[in-house]
Formats: C-alpha cells, structure tokens, sequence
C-alpha cells in the first residue's frame, strides 16, 4: 500500500487519508529525513517541490493542498514522470470574503465607496466575487478571456475595465499562450485606469508589474495579499500601497478542510481506492453576513481585520520574518454565509 509524507499542518491529514499509511513532517529537515521511505508527498504551498528535493527519491505523486501551483516545478515532475494534483477551487468562498473584508476596511477607515467593478479572471474564486459584489450593489464588469466563449458568460476586454471603481484581480499567474496573466496588469494598463481606482490583488504577485505599479499613482490605492518573491517581499512597495497582508486571503478554517478532503478524493480515485471522510461530516459555525444590513461592515471586520496585519508589516523591521509569523497566526477564521 502507498505510503504518504504529508505537512503536519494540514488539518486532520490522517484522518482523513484514513486507510492509508500518513507520516507527518514538520519542516523541510525532517521531510528530507523520512522521504526515502514514502511514494507519495502532500505538501503546501510553502514547500518548493522541485529536482533538488525529490531527486533520487520514491515519490511518484506530489498532492498539494492549495489552489496554486506555482511552487511546484511541473516541467521538472512531468519529465520525471511524477505525478502531480491541486486543490483548486477549495479557497474560493474565502478569497471571495477576504475582497469583501477589504471593502469593508476602505468604506470604514478611508469613506470609500464605488458603483463599478470589474474582475480580471472569473473562476471559482472570481465568481464568487461577482456575486458578492453584485449584493452589494456593484455593476460588475467581468474579464476572462478563456471563457470568452462560453454562452452564459459575458467577456469584457480589459480596457473595459478602465472606468471601475475597483479591479479584483483573481486569475491564475502563467505565461500561456495566447492569453498570458504575467504582468497583465503593466505600464500601459496604469496609464490607462483612473486615477482614483482601487486595485485589489488576491491572486498572485507576478500578475502585477510592481516596478511599474511603484511608478505609477496607483500604488497609494494598491490593495494586496500577494507578491513577487514571497516572504522577501519588495519594502518599497510595502511602504507605499495602502493595504498589505501577508497571502492569507484564501485561509479560512473551512478552506483548509476543503483542501485537504478536496485532494483526498483525487488521490483514492487515483489509486483505485475506497475512501473514508469522516470530516465530511464536520460542522463549522456559520457565520451569516446581510450585505443588506449596513452592519455587515463591522461584522466582517470583527471576524479579520486586514488593516492590522498592514500595520505591522509595514512598521516590521524583518518583514520576511514577520510575514511568515502573521500567516502562520491567521489560523482563526471561519467562512461567511453571504447572504
């Protein structure tokens, strides 16, 4: 039967991959300890998966328990023949929260308030903001040109965005052809939005051209979770957007849960065995938010409130210390039920 390493800070990881054999690893050194003896590894997106660490070894599927990829060297895995799975999607609901989260901390502390939005990638995660921000009253103006052709979904080009009030920016971060995310959001781009535009980034860093963005007066309205080079994060840029929080917009309690069963379910499909999934069952608080009710600002920065963690990054005197300390702390939070 395969055996399987997986990070001991997923929640409930044995349990839940319950018949198979699960050892837990705690850092890099103790994974590098144990990996000889194990076939499949799950990890997170703190862990670089790539020739230097899986050279030599047993490991013939990598399963990582996020919606991202991007630390996995998937050209390397592939011409290695090791297989390679994600949990995309299972942050959804709480990217779409976090974005809400940030609504709510502009119109609380800055008087804020828009009546166009658009959203640049309309995914699981994309979608879901869509309808939030509907809720809340927005014209949404949706750009995702994969999905161009789709006969339920209405495709805006990006300069159709030019006049919104606010830009989410939730598509995936790559450089496929023929519609590259890699510095979507450019020199040209800036130039072109309105000046008093809020953007919110709760994608990846790469999509945004930080060089240009620090260039531009757009930064002082940059919203972002997100970076190049996490945790070595760019200070200038830090220092000069208006809010930053350390990649924790998809951490809810549940969104972990979700990962790791979402991930589960894959991998006994793919070794052809019968699951159990007692966690299914689990039941969390809900925590119900009325976009109605003008209550919803305070009650949605009770549960998080982004402006703290922006605080302390920007005032850190080892921000990639203290980035890794904040997102390891942001183990609170509960999904809403956005009503």
């Amino acid at each position: 039967m395969s055996r399987i390493l997986a990070d001991a800070n997923l929640p409930d990881v044995a349990q839940v991959f319950h018949p198979l054999n699960v050892t837990l690893f705690t850092d890099e050194d103790s994974l590098l300890k144990q990996i000889q003896s194990h076939d499949i590894l799950i990890c997170r997106s703190t862990l670089k998966v790539n020739e230097r660490l899986l050279k030599n070894t047993p490991i013939r599927l990598v399963g990582t328990a996020t919606s991202g990829t991007e630390h996995l060297d998937k050209n390397w895995l592939e011409a290695n023949q090791i297989r390679y799975m994600s949990a995309k999607g299972a942050n959804a609901h709480a990217v779409a929260d976090y974005v809400c989260i940030i609504l709510a901390w502009l119109q609380k502390n800055k008087g804020w308030w828009g009546k166009k939005a658009g959203i640049i990638g309309c995914g699981k995660a994309g979608s879901k903001v869509k309808y939030r921000l509907e809720s809340l009253g927005f014209t949404v103006y949706t750009n995702d040109p994969w999905r161009r052709d789709e006969a339920n979904f209405t495709h805006h080009p990006l300069n159709a965005l030019q006049d919104c009030d606010v830009i989410c920016i939730h598509c995936d971060h790559h450089e496929n052809q023929p519609y590259p995310s890699h510095h979507l959001v450019n020199q040209d781009f800036l130039q072109r939005y309105k000046t008093n535009g809020i953007l919110i980034n709760a994608a990846r860093g790469g999509i945004v051209d930080e060089t240009a963005l620090l260039a531009s007066i757009h930064c002082e309205n940059y919203c972002t979770d997100v970076y190049n080079n996490e945790p070595d994060i760019n200070t200038h840029l830090l220092k000069s957007c208006m809010l930053a929080t350390p990649h924790i917009a998809g951490h809810t309690i549940e969104a972990k849960y979700n990962a790791v069963i979402m991930l589960a379910q894959q991998i006994f499909e793919y070794l052809n065995i019968r699951p159990t999934h007692p966690l299914l069952k689990v039941s969390f608080p809900e925590i119900n938010v009325n976009s109605k009710n003008p209550e919803w600002i305070n009650k949605v920065l009770s549960i998080y409130n982004p402006g703290l963690d922006s605080q302390a990054l920007k005032i850190s005197s080892d921000i990639a210390q203290d980035f890794k300390r904040l997102r390891k702390a942001h183990n609170f939070r509960h999904d809403m039920n956005w009503l």
